[in-house]
């Protein structure tokens, strides 16, 4: 049997949503201070890493099913960039010009500001 969520891995999880809100310039930033390389998928991982345990959440009364269907439109946009074909899609300068980081920016910032945590 699955053990139960811990509150730490859920606030983890909401840190790393607000990460993927964050203006490009301060994303970056953040990745060259925790030496994430020229690579930007520190944000995916750190929202993946919580994204696995969402049902968990939900079930703990922590998400909605409306915020889990939310969480699910990130997820798949993630999933589609991960694919050989957006290798660029990664690379931290892309995170000021991609259209797809606007997407992930625009998607976590709704998410947050329906929990009432947007910023």
């Amino acid at each position: 049997m699955p053990s139960e969520p811990s509150r730490e891995a859920f606030d983890a999880f909401l840190a790393a949503i607000e990460r993927c809100a964050w203006p490009a310039t301060r994303q970056a930033a953040w990745l060259a201070e925790h030496d994430a390389g020229p690579l930007a998928d520190e944000l995916a991982l750190g929202f993946d890493t919580g994204y696995v345990q969402a049902r968990g959440f939900a079930a703990a009364g922590w998400l909605t099913e409306e915020e889990l269907e939310a969480l699910a439109v990130l997820d798949q946009l993630f999933d589609v960039m991960s694919s050989a074909e957006h290798a660029d899609f990664w690379d931290v300068a892309s995170l000021a010009f991609a259209p797809e980081w606007q997407v992930v920016r625009d998607l976590a910032e709704r998410f947050l500001e329906r929990r009432g945590a947007g910023g």
